[in-house]
């Protein structure tokens, strides 16, 4: 489920109580769907990265500067907030890390949940997208304490500028995270293998919105290309946080495609991208798996990922649960009341 998935296996059996990790594109939220555990991505830069991720060997510098954040994965919210408490702020050997209280909680009243549907192009498995209508049925079903309110709606009502609320596009979204990537990470990745992803999904526009994010850049951005990326980052955390300050409180969304998957060599390739058969269709693996991820780290919110059900077969499913930027404490206490109220408990794995 991504580099943290080591340390979800782990709280999820039982051989830890808590762990750290990482989330660059959904590394800490994913393994937490995919395990029946909570997960928290701070806001961007609340925690030290320091001695996280070294330095790529060639060129020498302090690689991916941006989208990345440390949290915890626990089996309860006082696990989250204890964690949270003692990782989180100044470090002198981290620069970035901003000297500032991520929010004191508010005084309880009706929460206002935004909601984001599946989108069209990133389908969830039937299972999954019946267990996310069904945490939506019980979350809103006491409207005096929760109103749920549509994503992008909403986004509209409160943008007040004339800001299109279309413009919160995952799959747009998704490529602005490839090309941030891309800046940190291209330089060590060989050019024959960016020209041969390029060759073999660029061919169509049907294949060039499937291809993973970043795909597309057979060279690193230029100065100028990543002040442009950054801008039009700017771009998307002003309209979400815009949505969070006038229309409402928190934002839930699915974690991934689906639940947990087998190892399994790809049903097809097209250059150097696997394609994967589901019930859903024909998918490529970053598409399902970070397409709801990714944009949170673009923009840099803090987000909860917890469980809401499961599989015929017992697999877990999760949902994300998203505030805005520094408001990390106040959205763990209204994550805490929308796991309690919709949520499913957090177990050890079933023999452990």
């Amino acid at each position: 489920g991504g580099s943290s998935g080591g340390a979800a296996a782990a709280v999820a059996a039982g051989l830890a109580p808590a762990d750290i990790g990482s989330d660059i594109g959904g590394s800490i939220r994913l393994p937490a769907h995919y395990c029946g555990l909570l997960g928290f991505k701070p806001t961007e830069n609340a925690v030290s990265l320091f001695g996280h991720l070294p330095g790529l060997p060639e060129p020498e510098y302090t690689a991916l500067r941006h989208l990345a954040s440390a949290g915890p994965i626990a089996r309860s919210f006082a696990d989250l907030r204890l964690l949270f408490d003692v990782i989180r702020g100044p470090d002198p050997r981290d620069p970035n890390v901003a000297p500032v209280r991520a929010s004191t909680p508010r005084a309880k009243r009706q929460l206002r949940v935004a909601v984001l549907q599946p989108d069209a192009d990133l389908p969830l498995e039937p299972e999954y997208a019946r267990c996310y209508g069904e945490f939506l049925e019980r979350l809103g079903a006491d409207k005096s304490q929760v109103e749920l309110v549509e994503f992008h709606e909403a986004l509209r009502a409160g943008s007040g500028n004339g800001a299109d609320a279309s413009r919160f596009d995952l799959h747009e979204c998704g490529r602005l995270w490839g090309r941030l990537i891309n800046a940190g990470m291209a330089p060590v990745t060989p050019r024959v293998q960016r020209w041969l992803t390029e060759l073999f999904t660029g061919a169509t526009p049907a294949a060039r919105r499937r291809r993973p994010p970043g795909a597309e850049q057979i060279f690193p951005l230029s100065f100028a290309g990543w002040m442009r990326a950054l801008t039009e980052r700017d771009a998307w955390i002003q309209l979400l946080e815009a949505g969070f300050a006038d229309s409402f409180d928190v934002l839930v969304a699915p974690v991934s495609g689906t639940a947990a998957f087998a190892h399994r060599a790809p049903d097809r390739q097209m250059g150097a991208v696997n394609l994967y058969t589901q019930s859903s269709g024909e998918t490529e693996y970053y598409r399902t798996h970070t397409g709801y991820t990714t944009p949170f780290n673009v923009c840099g919110n803090p987000a909860v990922s917890a469980p809401i059900g499961r599989t015929a077969a017992g697999l877990p499913l999760g949902v994300q649960i998203i505030g805005p930027r520094w408001g990390d404490l106040d959205l763990l206490d209204r994550a805490e009341t929308i796991h309690a109220r919709a949520g499913e408990p957090v177990t050890l794995a079933p023999g452990y």
